[in-house]
């Protein structure tokens, strides 16, 4: 074996047992100052996460043809969060259905006397149509001129709406006779728990079909220069791959991977990874 050949070998073994020989880009990466804690490099703080189930570093060209760094973290027992943030949505929908559903049914147990309720406030608004009338007719008799006309016109306002209560309760009652109170809350309590069932339905196709969650970072390297790019996370699904861009979020996120290094991680960006995704399965 050549001085060339030793020499190669030699090298490839020293990376391999010491750090590791990476790209000059990433390495720039990993020494730059981090944005979430200036305490910390890109290096250290995103290190030995337990929130990681696996992580990786590679250099590519960006769409403006920049040398560019990504960094990868599929998010440990991701789906297992997720199936918590969706269950707790469910339990909230079915709360909200159930709270729903027995005020509906005391309301439709109360329409059993509605019938005679309404009966009854019919007779006292004629009872009271009858005694503005006969007050009219008393007070009327033998009177004229403007004290005349202005006690005519309180007494006419009175009785008009004294007839509107009466033609109201008469529809109630009508409406009662015929069940139409009923059949509305029974109509409202239906339409409810449509609403329930398709919101639910709509949480499974959203959750269901996720296979992984990968939080995705991004900078663009020019020698020393570092600039973050993206932040966000990619979504391997039963529909294929699809990508939730945060980096209007980015230095928030990088203070979280700071202070919620482990699976806390995990259950605190759990309920915005899927923001803007419609749904995650075809079932």
């Amino acid at each position: 074996m050549n001085l060339s050949i030793r020499y190669c070998v030699a090298t490839a073994l020293l990376c391999g047992l010491l750090t590791g020989c990476e790209d000059s880009e990433i390495g720039a990466v990993k020494a730059a100052g981090y944005p979430g804690d200036q305490t910390h490099t890109y290096g250290s703080a995103l290190s030995d996460r337990a929130a990681c189930k696996s992580t990786s570093w590679k250099t590519f060209k960006d769409a403006s043809n920049r040398s560019a760094v990504e960094y990868r973290c599929e998010l440990n027992d991701a789906v297992a969060a997720l199936n918590k943030v969706r269950d707790a949505q469910i339990d909230d929908i079915n709360g909200y259905l159930k709270a729903s559903n027995d005020n509906l049914s005391k309301a439709i147990e109360g329409t059993a006397g509605d019938v005679d309720r309404y009966a009854k406030l019919l007779e006292e608004k004629k009872a009271v149509v009858q005694q503005i009338d006969e007050k009219s007719q008393a007070q009327l008799a033998g009177m004229d001129g403007p004290s005349a006309l202005k006690a005519k016109q309180v007494l006419d306002t009175s009785r008009a709406y004294a007839v509107s209560e009466v033609e109201r309760y008469q529809a109630e009652l009508d409406k009662a006779k015929a069940g139409g109170n009923a059949d509305s809350l029974k109509a409202s309590m239906q339409s409810y728990q449509d609403r329930a069932a398709a919101d639910i339905a709509n949480l499974h196709a959203k959750y269901d079909g996720v296979k992984s969650v990968t939080e995705v970072i991004q900078w663009a390297v020019n020698d020393k220069v570092v600039v973050p790019t993206y932040f966000g996370f990619e979504i391997d699904s039963s529909n294929g791959k699809q990508s939730v861009d945060k980096a209007s979020q980015f230095t928030g996120f990088l203070r979280q991977i700071v202070a919620n290094r482990g699976q806390d991680y995990v259950t605190l960006v759990a309920p915005t990874v899927l923001a803007g995704v419609a749904n995650t399965t075809g079932k």
